[in-house]
């Protein structure tokens, strides 16, 4: 009988609740990982704020949620079993790293083994940036864990640079459920533009926009599809910007839609266009989500954009549209949209599924094991 434990540490949602952002969703998906390598999983769940709360009511119950999450942390683990348990705090340091820097000192003074996953991106910005106090709880943390789980490559260079604890890459992946079995066809009469997720300023949705504008102005064939959720604000101006920028009928604003539904929406597509510039930007699921469906994308390279693609012919260094713009009209000048399309397939088939993360992150967890 298997008698391996895994303590896990991170936000998830409560039971019947959606997950709240990406961060939710890449625990609940490591959750599953560990469950399907046979491992008893004891979930200490890191109570968040409501994002519907107050600025106040947040600030008011900041340090009773601190203080709930590091009491349960301390009471699991000192009743736990530590000659077969690992503990594994799935962390976003920044504004987080002293409930963390806690978190690490108690699991090892309690005597475990301890990876500390880092997700989501920023972690040069806040080191550099951040003060000598943030500096100092970064480095305690990342030093005295046995292992890191990094989401991004970017954050290697950094980690190197201040430690010698072991680094594994560890990438968001996409269920088998959500992506297809074959590349699909591509339609040949027209040049579909996609953007969906989280519709927001730092992800510059009237820069897309843009984009599609000056394609249009050359080719008779463009349309421009977003589909995601936002503040009404900014979907106004998206809608206004479209409604005035783009021609008739070659436009479509959606509302986000559930998981499942998603693909039917992204099948035929050929771009993805994403100029984030959000400072948390770590491994996009949404690269990842349109490139299991060969459509090419188009980014920034904020987070770990760059890693993730895997090409820097498909990364704009600028937020201008043109520079976009010059991207795309140069691949479909070439006739190159069915070679990356099929690249960009290959690249998550190798990398990005469940199968793929999961085979090589067994063998992680199994050195580890093998270590206690």
């Amino acid at each position: 009988m298997n008698n391996r434990i895994v303590y896990f540490n991170g936000s998830l949602p409560y039971k019947g609740k959606a997950p709240v952002g990406g961060g939710e969703v890449g625990n609940m998906r490591t959750l599953r990982m560990l469950q399907s390598f046979g491992y008893k999983t004891k979930v200490i769940r890191r109570i968040r704020s409501n994002a519907a709360d107050s600025k106040v009511k947040r600030m008011i119950t900041y340090p009773f949620r601190v203080l709930h999450n590091l009491c349960r942390f301390f009471f699991v683990l000192i009743c736990g079993d530590r000659k077969n348990g690992i503990v594994h705090v799935a962390g976003f340091y920044g504004p987080t790293i002293s409930i963390e820097c806690a978190q690490v000192f108690i699991a090892k003074m309690l005597g475990y083994k301890l990876i500390y996953e880092m997700r989501g991106g920023g972690a040069e910005n806040y080191y550099n940036n951040g003060s000598e106090y943030y500096r100092k709880q970064f480095r305690f943390c990342i030093r005295k864990a046995d292992h890191i789980f990094s989401q991004g490559k970017e954050n290697e260079i950094l980690l190197k640079k201040l430690c010698s604890t072991p680094v594994f890459y560890y990438p968001n992946c996409v269920q088998k459920e959500f992506y297809p079995d074959i590349l699909p066809v591509k339609p040949k009469d027209k040049i579909r533009l996609l953007f969906f997720g989280r519709i927001e300023e730092e992800k510059n949705p009237l820069l897309i926009v843009d984009v599609a504008a000056l394609l249009q102005k050359e080719y008779d064939n463009i349309t421009l599809t977003i589909i995601g959720n936002g503040q009404s604000e900014i979907l106004a101006q998206v809608k206004s910007k479209m409604n005035t920028m783009l021609s008739d009928g070659s436009y479509e604003l959606l509302p986000g839609c559930e998981h499942d539904k998603l693909q039917s929406l992204i099948s035929d597509k050929h771009f993805y266009i994403f100029p984030s510039v959000q400072p948390r930007e770590g491994q996009s699921n949404a690269i990842t989500e349109s490139m299991s469906f060969g459509i090419i994308p188009i980014a920034s390279p904020q987070g770990f954009n760059r890693s993730t693609i895997g090409d820097d012919s498909l990364i704009i260094e600028s937020l201008r549209a043109e520079e976009y713009a010059m991207r795309i009209k140069d691949i479909i000048a070439k006739g190159k949209i069915e070679y990356y399309s099929q690249y960009v397939r290959k690249r998550f088939m190798e990398n990005y599924t469940e199968e793929a993360v999961f085979s090589s992150a067994a063998k992680m967890y199994e050195t580890i094991f093998k270590e206690q």
